[in-house]
């Protein structure tokens, strides 16, 4: 259940006492926001997690799906500003651009190696937080032993572009005349963009409800429901969510369009793994495949998850829990050989 005032993280099933269950306000660049830490062994190497949105907070989510990477790793959750546990009276208009968001991310990098010891992490984000990971590790890959993008984000203005026109396509398939006028009112993005911020908020509402986001329908109201109810997250944090999806949109989308990070990162020095939904309309997994084919990376992986939408890493856990072992073994901390990534489906 959410909590009324602080929240909490539940404590390790069978911790002891070099386990670490903790929930933390942070200052970074100046401005509080929140951390989760998550492991058995502090000992054991460090995952960070960037998440989506902007603005989307999926604190819980990642401990309710995927608790095994606990065993791992010393898992990270940053909330990140303006989003849900972070939002802070001093977080001014001006601070919310993505240089902004990379120097914080970086900051909490070095933090969390100072804090256990370490001298390098593994990165993961999701679609928006993608961007960021992308952008800490070409600049400053002396922090990353590993990154992992999960729906990778690429080219943001033709992603846009093919998600309008996917979900006009699913309206009309369907029949549903109210979803197609909509769709038809806001018009096509241009850059990435519509006219207003309003454009793009129906555009995500009719993706959600025409089934366009997860694979099966029902993941995205359960991944909902477990963000929801998490006890991490209180009442506050889910009234903020809400009320400022809004002000991180009008702040943060239109540069957010402008990402073309082909053109942007064309190589980077640690090995790089991008988990791709095979039905992921939201980013596109043609585009995350191109990329990581031309990327210059010491190490590559493609991993296509067949039964995943653009929350691959939540809908088929079993999947990401062998990437994030591979990328781990990559680094020399063990586990399973990697794929050949010959034997990755087809597109599809």
């Amino acid at each position: 259940m959410p909590s009324i005032l602080r929240g909490r993280t539940p404590a390790i099933h069978g911790g002891t006492s070099r386990s670490i269950a903790a929930l933390e306000r942070m200052r970074l660049g100046g401005v509080a926001q929140w951390v989760t830490l998550r492991g058995h062994d502090v000992a054991n190497p460090i995952l960070l997690y960037v998440h989506g949105g902007p603005g989307g907070p999926d604190l819980g989510a990642m401990r309710h799906f995927v608790p095994e990477l606990e065993e791992h790793f010393v898992v990270a959750h940053w909330s990140q500003p303006g989003a849900g546990k972070s939002v802070a009276r001093e977080l001014a208009g001006d601070r919310m651009t993505m240089a902004h968001f990379v120097a914080d991310l970086e900051e909490l990098s070095e933090r969390l190696l100072l804090r256990f010891g370490q001298r390098k992490l593994y990165l993961v984000g999701h679609s928006w937080g993608s961007v960021l990971g992308m952008r800490l590790v070409a600049r400053r890959p002396d922090l990353v032993a590993a990154y992992v993008g999960v729906n990778q984000v690429v080219e943001r203005g033709e992603e846009e572009l093919r998600a309008y026109r996917a979900c006009l396509l699913r309206a009309r398939e369907r029949g549903n005349g109210r979803a197609v006028a909509q769709l038809e009112a806001v018009g096509e993005p241009t850059g990435g963009a519509f006219v207003t911020v309003q454009g793009t908020l129906v555009q995500r509402r009719w993706m959600r409800a025409l089934g366009l986001v997860t694979f099966e329908p029902e993941r995205a109201a359960e991944i909902g429901r477990v963000i929801a109810m998490s006890p991490e997250v209180t009442v506050r944090d889910l009234w903020n969510l809400f009320a400022y999806v809004r002000r991180n949109m009008e702040l943060l989308w239109p540069e957010f369009c402008r990402v073309d990070l082909a053109r942007e990162i064309p190589a980077v020095d640690a090995p790089v793994f991008f988990v791709a939904g095979a039905h992921d309309w939201v980013t596109s997994p043609e585009l995350a495949r191109a990329y990581l084919d031309a990327l210059v990376a010491p190490r590559k992986e493609f991993a296509l998850f067949p039964n995943s939408g653009h929350v691959a890493c939540f809908e088929e856990p079993r999947r990401f829990l062998e990437v994030m072992l591979r990328a781990k073994a990559v680094a020399g901390f063990g586990g399973p050989p990697a794929a050949d990534a010959a034997a990755d489906p087809p597109l599809g």
